[in-house]
């Protein structure tokens, strides 16, 4: 059998086995293993291997220009990889400005320890490093 091969947002007729039974499916996610698809019948979404795509359906045509607006999902590009690394740095409140107080017009001090930092004038990021 000829090996799938399907793109990324697009709709297509499979046909399971030697049978005539047919499937639509929508392509989210393309990994070098699997495809991320949606079946459109139930609006399941699911990871598939493409080895069990390959022996068990074949491709009957792309429908993608038929089915435009047909099914109420919206597609959106998601990125899988995971960080190589992460770090955090320490930078000035965003509330307070680095001093560590907050205007407090409920009292007669004038001042209060600020919410966000808790009076250290500093917030941690946290940095993701990804590979290109």
């Amino acid at each position: 059998m000829e090996d799938l091969k399907l793109e990324l947002n697009h709709t297509y007729l499979l046909r399971y086995g030697c049978t005539d039974t047919l499937h639509s499916v929508t392509v989210l996610l393309i990994s070098d293993k699997a495809y991320n698809i949606r079946w459109n019948g139930s609006g399941a979404e699911c990871w598939e291997l493409k080895r069990r795509m390959n022996s068990d359906y074949t491709l009957v045509e792309d429908i993608s220009d038929f089915v435009v607006g047909k099914y109420d999902f919206k597609i959106t590009y998601v990125d899988t990889k995971l960080p190589l690394y992460y770090f955090q740095v320490t930078e000035d409140c965003g509330l307070c400005y680095g001093t560590g107080q907050i205007p407090d017009t409920s009292s007669t001090a004038g001042k209060k320890t600020c919410t966000l930092c808790g009076g250290s004038g500093k917030s941690i990021k946290t940095v993701d490093v990804f590979s290109k």
